[in-house]
This record gives structure tokens, C-alpha cells and sequence, in this order.
């Protein structure tokens, strides 16, 4: 009868808020953590150096640049 049917995300569309897990009706939603990289403060003869690693394949997200300026 149609009644289950698959999720689907819009990948560009996605910002990991988490507003659809608080709105869906029946709590079938949820996000799942995954580390995509890490950020990191280097020491340099000119000073530190805050940047990030991402892990291969992955896209960042506006969450690790505000932190890499957050460290700056």
C-alpha cells in the first residue's frame, strides 16, 4: 500500500541542523555524528596557524570553518 517509503536528503540542501528531527510527527528521524575532520592549531616560526583536515572524500561544513576562525 505505499506506506513505507524511503528518505531521501538532498545532500547540497542539508546543514546537519536537525530542525527535520524536531519536526517529524512520528520521531522516525535522526541525525548520526560522523567526524568528517578535525581542526588544529600548528606552531610556525611566524606564529600559530589554525586549520583544519578533512578526511578523504569528505565535504566540509560551515560548523569547521567557524571554528578554524573561532581559533584564529
Amino acid at each position: 500500500f505505499n506506506a513505507i517509503r524511503d528518505m531521501e536528503v538532498e545532500p547540497t540542501g542539508c546543514e546537519g541542523c536537525g530542525v527535520c528531527v524536531f519536526v517529524c510527527p512520528t520521531g522516525a528521524l535522526r541525525l548520526e555524528e560522523v567526524t568528517t575532520g578535525a581542526t588544529m592549531i600548528s606552531k610556525t616560526d611566524y606564529g600559530s596557524f589554525s586549520h583544519a583536515l578533512l578526511e578523504i572524500g569528505a565535504e566540509g561544513s560551515g560548523k569547521l570553518i567557524t571554528e578554524v576562525r573561532r581559533n584564529a
